[in-house]
């Protein structure tokens, strides 16, 4: 009798613990399964033990199926030109790179601003994204936020994207450079921002 006491009452317990209600769902393993509860809550899974398992923390289970995204927070948000991140160009250097950047979610951009303070100044931008993803594509807007520049991918290493602005003599002002994936999909990348007098490439 005592037995069958503590074996209800322990399915009462494992009930609760899959209870898909319940807002404090612990990380660890709990029952699951049987003919009245065959199913785990949202984010867990039951493996073949009958146990509720957190699918990130589940053995076997790679918790990085899906893109894993750099954290890029610390500039967030700087979709938009008027968010832009805005960089040390030209009030302490001449040049400015960032690591650890991504374009996600899938339709994100990213946005960087420096500035000019000679006339006829060059520049020179380099993204080098995952050799795994498509090319990522880089835009150059003046203050207006009108595309006057464009990158393209560099030959034999399509990952990585320049924009030269050979042809292109920026006047004082403000510029952003943007940073997107064409097809949507999402990716880590880093940038190179180079400015100079002239000519070519920036040292």
């Amino acid at each position: 009798m005592i037995r069958q006491v503590a074996f209800v009452l322990f399915s009462v317990a494992a009930l609760a613990a899959c209870n898909p209600y319940d807002p404090e769902l612990p990380n660890k393993p709990f029952l699951c399964g049987g003919p009245d509860n065959d199913q785990c809550p949202e984010g867990f899974t039951c493996n073949d033990d009958m146990v509720c398992e957190n699918v990130s923390t589940a053995a076997g289970v790679d918790a990085s199926v899906g893109f894993q995204c750099a954290d890029d927070s610390r500039l967030e948000p700087n979709d938009l030109p008027s968010q832009a991140y805005v960089t040390p160009i030209p009030n302490s250097t001449r040049s400015h790179q960032l690591a650890g950047l991504a374009i996600c979610p899938p339709g994100d951009k990213d946005s960087f601003r420096f500035g000019v303070d000679e006339a006829g100044t060059k520049l020179e931008v380099t993204v080098t994204g995952l050799a795994s993803r498509p090319s990522l594509l880089i835009n150059l807007l003046n203050a207006n936020g009108t595309k006057i520049g464009e990158g393209s991918p560099v030959a034999g290493t399509p990952q990585q994207v320049r924009l030269a602005n050979q042809d292109i003599a920026l006047g004082i002002g403000n510029y952003t450079i943007q940073v997107l994936a064409a097809d949507g999909q999402e990716n880590n990348y880093e940038i190179l921002i180079k400015t100079c007098p002239s000519p070519l490439p920036c040292s």
